[in-house]
């Protein structure tokens, strides 16, 4: 059977209403309405369809309004039930309010709204307690409403329900809240609002609100109000399958939740929250305005907005975990028994602390800042994803022993203590600082990521005793902080770098074994458990306080020591002992003072400064040093030991002492950027290096002067070498190259001295070089004349012009010369190896010997202008210049060039031209000393005005071809030998032969003289011998001039034509048949008068059978006439021509 009715009222007695009751299949009915007329109560209205749907409209059963003087009327209840769905749209069981004093308010009527095979929707619901107006009374009670579906998944739709109870008056009693549940899926069909809050603002007793499944929107997004200070009940998740636009609870009451809750904006919990189940909590923003009690289960706070928890607040919750990209602000002592996990950022909004009472896990997946403290205690793992206080710096953090902290996100800052009171990791570069307190490790703490470093910067920071700070793959550590206290920690870097500074840039760090405790010091021990690191590093680049290192006696690992300001860097009070590990030093403009040993061993040693560097005590010791500085370097202690040096300084000297050998090098730039790579030996100013061993050079050095001291040998070659002026005072060999011109001051060598330039070699103070020097200038000059040189020998292996003095004897070696040679010794000057010179030389070693006889000399010319015995030899040409000896002079050359005079003031003149003898100039010696001239396998030619003088010593020249003469003047015998050719007489030449004994001309394969130029002789004593062997023109030999007394002049020879002396007279003579001396007179036209004595010389073989007709010019006499009587009376005095002795019967007159 199916119900149906339209609007229907139900009408009582009494101003009642009367009831309602349809039953049917399937039951629709309008409006219905059983309220109470005045004065009465509402009446009850029952529906129930026993198979089909109900479907209704608006039921109202509230209470009627009561009279003056009367209490409020309460509703009828109301029950529908449906076998199948069940629709109302407006459901009203209010009572009414009290009328008059001390009248109570009605009550609200229940409601049960049942579908036992579907769902149930319904629209409003009213079941308000009446309010008490006046004097003393109760509220009315709400009425309850229980709302319960059927099917397989039954659902119920509904809105705005309200139960409150009503207000009390005076000393009433305010109405009890009436409960709601909601036993289905709960679909929340508009905005809705539950109100079940006991009267007078929840003065009353508030009711209880049961959603007993699912809570979700439908058709929209909705919001949820529930409002009762009763229970509130949410018992499966609420917006899982279509969220709620937000939720919100008041206070007072409690609410408890037993799932997911999720909205699309924020969720307010203003009354105690309790968990019933796990819990995911997802919205905007979430406000708990009271406690939240997990009851042991997990809760996740999802919210994309701010998440506020107060820890004190949040009790009995397993797991936490917050998220969804907002925020979540902390304050209070927060405890859970599992794990907490922080999905997204986290303000510190007061003093926190976090506690897992299991000992699990406490995470914070992003930053966590604010200026509060921290504290996170548990025996598990506290990881920080990541950075702490990078935004707003915490107070401080502290983390309790037992667990492990793992600083994961690269950044933790505090303005206060940082305490890590167990084991603490980190995965990526980590900076752990605090601006105002203490850093403490309790126990070890490990970057794991391979080459990751960290740095700590706070002012006072603390390690443990038996703890270790260690990176993986060398990654480095750096301590910037005020206070250190290792306490006997270990640091583990690996091979990476280890950093000690202070947090103020402006401190005094002292480091090392002693603390002075000199004013505003940060003092660094140097005693660790162990350090391992690549590099210990003490300061920074931007330090500018004074550095002092104090006395190592055993360093942990190789240290860097860094200013980079105005600071200094000084050592002091003990050594430093370095084992074989190394030690760089950068100082600020302060600079880097030594006053303290420095043993490193293997190790290297590197210094570099914006100021100078300089060493006042103890000794360097290392097997490399790289020294770079701006204004200077001195590390002249004498007992320095290093086997490789590479230094530079822009401004100012270098200084360099060593007491065993070393090498200049190269350093490579460390990896850091404190010292940058170092090649060879530099300096602005003038460079000195000493060793007490071997010196040798792989890289260049370059300044403006250099200085060898010390034992050496020096072996500095490299060709670009580059400084101006050059001395060494050492005790073995010096070779030294240059790239450019070098002046040589001062200098003592007792060994070998091997220069090298590209440039010229000059000098500003005298050298002494015992061993051999050995010059090599390239195109360049050498000139070395201070008169306080003393070399023993010097091998010029290539210069242009070269100008050397030596204040003792000279030995030159083996020697190139493009251009002119001058030496000037003052002892004897010799050679050790042929010397090529293509320019002039010039010599000079006043009263000592002069020997240049090596075979492959190949002079050009050479002028002596001061020396003793002199000895040449010349492989190819040479040309004698002007020289002046005092003992004998002896050349040897290819051919021989006499270009100036020579004289030997105490010696023979011997030259010899193997080729040739040009001779343009004059010889002169003086007493018996000889002159002998000799070409023999060319001519011998002088100049017409050449002459060559002796005062009595013999004049031999000799040549392989013709002899032309000059003039040869002597008290002595001069002997002219031609074994090849002719002796002539140089035209203009004037007084050939002038001799004073027995001389000699012979042309052993030419003539003597010729008609057009006879030989000139004047021989005062002795014979003139003549030999030729050939004829020009019929004559083989003529001559002009005296030969006294007589018979001295004679043939050596029979020659093939006339020999004519003074003049050749010759006509028919018949009488001749045999050779003949025959002398002719020739009378001057003077007064007195005064005749000529003509000799002629006919061999046999000419006038043999030949008629001669002798014939004489007009002042001629006879032949008969006898010699001049007086003699006086002949001009000149009378000679005799004397055929060969044994050779021929010639007659004499």
């Amino acid at each position: 059977m199916t119900t149906s009715t339209g609007a229907a009222t139900g009408t009582g007695p009494g101003g009642g209403a009367g009831s309602i009751t349809l039953t049917g299949t399937a039951v629709t009915a309008g409006p219905l309405t059983t309220t109470g007329g005045s004065n009465g109560s509402g009446g009850a209205v029952a529906l129930t369809s026993t198979a089909g749907a109900t479907t209704l409209t608006t039921v109202t059963t509230s209470g009627g309004t009561a009279l003056a003087g009367t209490a409020g009327r309460p509703a009828g209840s109301l029950t529908l039930a449906s076998a199948d769905t069940l629709t109302a749209t407006t459901l009203t069981a209010s009572g009414s309010n009290g009328n008059g004093a001390d009248q109570p308010g009605g009550a609200g009527g229940a409601l049960s709204i049942t579908s036992t095979g579907g769902n149930v929707r319904v629209g409003t619901i009213s079941a308000i307690g009446g309010h008490a107006l006046a004097g003393n009374a109760d509220g009315g009670n709400g009425g309850s409403v229980s709302l319960d579906a059927g099917g397989a998944t039954p659902t119920i739709t509904h809105q705005t329900m309200t139960t409150t109870g009503g207000n009390r008056i005076g000393g009433g009693t305010a109405g009890t809240g009436g409960d709601i549940s909601v036993a289905d899926a709960s679909l929340l069909s508009a905005a809705t609002t539950i109100a079940a809050g006991g009267g007078s603002a929840g003065a009353g007793t508030g009711g209880h609100v049961t959603f007993g499944n699912t809570v979700d929107s439908s058709g929209a997004n909705r919001t949820l109000t529930v409002n009762t200070n009763g229970i509130t009940t949410f018992t499966g998740a609420v917006g899982e399958t279509f969220a709620l636009t937000s939720l919100a609870t008041d206070a007072p009451g409690s609410v408890r939740v037993g799932g997911n809750v999720t909205t699309t904006g924020v969720q307010t919990y203003n009354d105690p929250l309790t968990l019933l189940a796990h819990s995911t909590m997802t919205g905007t923003t979430p406000t708990f305005g009271s406690t939240l009690t997990g009851g042991g289960f997990d809760l996740t706070l999802n919210f994309s907005g701010t998440t506020g928890i107060n820890g004190a607040a949040f009790t009995g919750i397993n797991q936490f975990v917050s998220g969804n990209g907002g925020t979540t602000s902390l304050t209070g002592a927060f405890t859970t028994t599992g794990a907490q996990t922080f999905g997204d950022a986290v303000t510190l909004a007061g003093g926190t602390t976090l506690t897992s009472s299991g000992n699990h896990d406490i995470t914070f997946h992003s930053t966590v800042n604010g200026a509060r403290t921290l504290a996170v205690n548990t025996t598990g793992t506290t990881t920080f994803g990541g950075s702490v206080g990078t935004t707003t710096a915490l107070t401080s953090l502290t983390t309790d022993s037992g667990g492990t902290t793992a600083l994961n996100g690269g950044a933790v800052t505090t303005s206060g203590n940082q305490t890590y009171n167990d084991a603490v990791t980190m995965n990526q570069f980590t900076t752990v600082t605090s601006t105002g307190g203490a850093i403490t490790f309790a126990e070890h703490a490990t970057n794991i990521l391979a080459g990751a470093g960290l740095t700590v910067d706070a002012p006072t920071l603390s390690l443990t005793s038996g703890k270790t700070v260690a990176t993986t793959g060398n990654g480095p550590i750096r301590f910037l902080t005020n206070s250190f206290h290792p306490n006997g920690a270990n640091i583990d870097a690996g091979t990476g770098t280890f950093t000690l500074s202070p947090t103020t840039l402006t401190n005094t760090i002292e480091f090392g074994d002693v603390n002075t405790a000199r004013g505003t010091t940060v003092y660094y021990g140097s005693l660790f458990g162990s350090l391992t690191a690549g590099s210990f590093t003490i300061g920074r680049p931007t330090h500018s306080g004074n550095i002092f290192v104090t006395g190592v006696a055993a360093a942990p690992s190789s240290i860097q020591i860094v200013n980079g300001g105005t600071g200094s860097v000084t050592f002091e009070n003990a050594p430093y002992a370095g084992g074989n590990q190394s030690l760089g030093v950068t100082g600020g403009t302060g600079g880097i003072t030594i006053g303290q040993s420095l043993t490193l061993g293997t190790g290297t040693l590197r210094l570099t400064t914006t100021g100078a560097i300089s060493q006042t005590a103890g000794t360097l010791i290392a097997e490399t040093a790289g020294v770079s500085a701006a204004s200077g370097i001195t590390l002249a202690q004498p007992l320095n030991d290093v086997a490789t040096l590479a230094a530079q300084t822009a401004a100012g000297d270098l200084t360099f002492t060593n007491n065993n050998g070393f090498t200049i090098g190269t350093v490579t730039a460390t990896a850091d950027g404190f010292h940058p790579a170092l090649t060879g030996v530099s300096a602005g100013g003038a460079i000195t290096l000493q060793g007490g061993g071997a010196v040798a050079q792989t890289h260049r050095i370059h300044g403006s002067s250099l200085r060898l001291l010390g034992s050496g040998p020096f072996t500095l070659t490299d060709h670009t070498n580059e400084v101006t002026a050059f001395s060494a005072n050492t005790t073995d060999h010096v070779q030294y190259t240059d790239a450019s011109d070098v002046i040589l001051g001062g200098s003592n060598i007792p060994g070998h001295f091997d220069l090298t330039t590209n440039g010229a070699i000059t000098q500003g103070g005298a050298l002494t070089v015992t061993g051999r020097t050995t010059l090599a200038a390239g195109s360049g000059d050498i000139t070395l004349t201070q008169a306080g040189n003393n070399f023993s020998r010097v091998d010029v292996t290539s210069a242009n012009h070269v100008a050397l003095r030596d204040s003792d004897a000279l030995v030159l070696g083996a020697s190139t010369v493009n251009g002119t040679l001058n030496v000037t010794t003052n002892g004897a000057l010799t050679q050790s190896g042929a010397s090529t010179v293509r320019g002039a030389a010039t010599l000079a070693t006043g009263s000592y010997d002069i020997t240049l006889i090596e075979a492959g000399n190949d002079f050009t010319s050479i002028s002596i202008t001061g020396g003793n015995h002199v000895s040449l030899r010349d492989t190819n040409a040479l040309r004698l210049a002007t020289s002046t000896t005092s003992g004998n002079l002896d050349a040897d050359a290819g051919s021989v060039t006499i270009g100036g005079a020579l004289t030997s003031s105490g010696g023979n003149l011997t030259l010899t031209g193997t080729n040739s003898v040009t001779q343009l100039a004059h010889l002169s010696v003086t007493g018996a000393h000889t002159v002998t001239v000799t070409a023999p396998s060319g001519p011998l030619a002088m100049a017409p005005t050449a002459t060559t003088s002796s005062d009595t010593g013999a004049i031999a020249y000799a040549a392989g071809a013709d002899i032309t003469l000059g003039s040869l003047r002597t008290g002595a015998g001069v002997t002219v030998i031609s074994s090849g050719g002719s002796v002539l007489s140089a035209a203009g030449s004037g007084m050939n032969i002038t001799a004073g004994a027995n001389s000699s001309l012979q042309a052993l394969n030419g003539v003597v003289g010729t008609q057009v130029a006879p030989i000139t002789v004047h021989v005062s004593a002795g014979t003139l011998g003549i030999h030729a062997t050939a004829a020009r023109f019929g004559i083989s030999a003529f001559l002009n001039g005296t030969v006294f007394p007589g018979q001295a002049l004679t043939m050596l020879n029979v020659p093939p034509g006339l020999v004519c002396f003074n003049a050749c007279r010759f006509g028919t003579i018949p009488s001749f048949n045999v050779a003949s001396a025959i002398p002719w007179y020739m009378r001057h036209a003077s007064n007195p008068l005064w005749y000529s004595v003509l000799s002629t010389y006919l061999p046999e073989d000419v006038v043999e059978g030949t008629r001669m007709d002798v014939f004489m010019d007009e002042d001629h006499v006879a032949r008969e006439i006898p010699p001049c009587t007086p003699t006086g009376a002949c001009a000149p005095e009378a000679t005799v021509l004397t055929p060969p002795s044994g050779t021929e019967d010639a007659s004499a007159y």
